[in-house]
């Protein structure tokens, strides 16, 4: 079931270790430089954006603390270890350096591979949509070149909570207060399932031993923070024998049963169709740092920011971990490297993944247009300052530059890609909100810019 790679690029090392970042839209993920997963998220269609990580919901009482904020998102990243001694989640074994090599497989894929008196952990992270859902995927690969029999002692579980994101800004506009969580932790067989009694959503994570489960150890935990689950299996491996460990987190936004029924086929399905989506870096010319980033910014924009929101919509958020909020101006310029990477694809992709990309950007850009001017909330006529995912304004405050972007977002669109039914269908939105910016000339209510 592994995934077959091309481009292994490793990271540098660096004092500013952030977390590592992938996503499929609907899903994203964070994991930590020391292999463990700080967070999974996914689109709500109540709430906007829900959260799967080890720290507590933010409190009620601290949206206009700003010093509390930036703790709080530094706590997120982990960059602070939790209290509990859990700072993320996954599976993985016990006493090793996480820090040995860390890349991205086809800049997409964060990649860990660890060793220790000759035993090789392989660990790889992927986010995929396969048949309609989301799904984030933890894949290792234990191999003995030891020479001899080796036990290698296994920690599977973390620090659990289900809950809304935060939405926390450090200039708050007008909190959304968030009802009390109420987590349940249910493990049975091989699977740990999450549930937040005030949260229409549900977690599930599955755990696989090749082809067949991994069983746990079953519990059944209830309370008001984060819920900590810890298994410790031991693995037995022979001289050169291979493992190959497997974890799948779904996380479901409805009374859907996530994860009842899903087997080590489908599984094998999911990362296949993963291995179908990865991106081909352009070879001809070697690897370099800038364009190594430019890459990363842009799978990042397309993976973890370009959020399905409903019918053939996306929204595009700032950032899928700290504040999941979308603003105009901050998206219209996301979505420029998006039209200057699709104009110059040959620069930065092999031809066979090209076709691929250039529609996947048009898709985009297309669905970020009928967001903003078809689901996007206008209450007073004009764009907000930000929003949530699924087109809820947060803040009501007339900004003229947030009127602007996203017709010249359209502008931009039909220039490059021609598309008159795109253009003719959002033509009426388009006069609403011309006549709209004149009446707040006419009548000096501009407000801030």
């Amino acid at each position: 079931m592994s995934v077959q790679v091309q481009q292994f690029i490793s990271l540098r090392d660096a004092k500013n270790k952030k977390p590592l970042d992938t996503g499929c839209g609907t899903l994203s993920a964070s994991i930590g430089r020391d292999g463990l997963i700080r967070s999974v998220n996914h689109f709500h269609p109540r709430h906007g954006f829900i959260t799967l990580t080890t720290i507590e919901q933010f409190p009620n009482d601290k949206w206009y603390d700003s010093g509390y904020v930036r703790q709080y998102r530094r706590r997120l990243t982990g960059q602070q270890q939790s209290s509990d001694g859990f700072n993320g989640f996954g599976i993985g074994p016990q006493d090793f350096n996480p820090e040995q090599e860390i890349s991205f497989v086809e800049n997409r894929y964060p990649s860990f591979r660890y060793r220790k008196e000759g035993i090789e952990v392989g660990n790889l992270f992927m986010a995929v949509n396969n048949d309609g859902k989301s799904g984030f995927i933890q894949h290792l690969e234990i191999t003995n070149h030891s020479g001899k029999p080796a036990s290698i002692p296994l920690v599977v579980g973390g620090s659990f909570s289900l809950h809304r994101s935060s939405y926390g800004q450090l200039t708050e506009g007008g909190p959304i207060l968030v009802p009390p969580t109420e987590l349940e932790l249910i493990v049975s067989g091989n699977c740990i399932t999450v549930k937040n009694r005030n949260l229409p959503a549900k977690a599930s994570l599955m755990f696989f031993d090749g082809n067949g489960p991994l069983l746990l150890e079953p519990t059944t935990q209830s309370a008001s923070e984060p819920i900590p689950y810890r298994h410790e299996p031991e693995l037995i491996l022979r001289s050169g024998e291979t493992r190959k460990l497997t974890m799948v987190c779904l996380i479901s936004v409805d009374d859907a049963e996530a994860g009842t029924g899903f087997t080590a086929a489908d599984l094998s399905s999911w990362i296949n169709k993963a291995s179908e989506e990865m991106p081909v870096m352009k070879r001809e010319d070697g690897f370099d740092w800038d364009t190594f980033i430019v890459q990363r910014n842009i799978d990042y924009i397309m993976s973890c920011c370009s959020i399905p929101a409903g019918e053939d919509a996306v929204c595009v958020i700032t950032d899928h971990q700290l504040l999941p909020l979308s603003w105009n101006r901050d998206a219209y310029y996301m979505i420029r490297l998006l039209f200057e990477s699709e104009k110059r694809a040959n620069l930065l992709y092999e031809p066979s993944y090209i076709p691929l990309f250039k529609d996947r950007v048009q898709r985009i850009i297309k669905g970020h247009l009928r967001w903003m001017f078809e689901l996007a909330d206008r209450p007073n006529r004009y764009w907000g300052r930000a929003y949530l995912t699924n087109g809820f304004c947060k803040d009501s405050v007339f900004q003229l530059d947030q009127q602007c972007y996203p017709l010249l977002e359209l502008c931009d669109y039909y220039e490059r890609f021609g598309d008159q039914e795109t253009v003719e269908r959002l033509l009426p939105k388009v006069n609403e909100i011309l006549a709209m910016i004149l009446e707040h000339k006419n009548t000096g209510k501009n407000g801030s810019s």
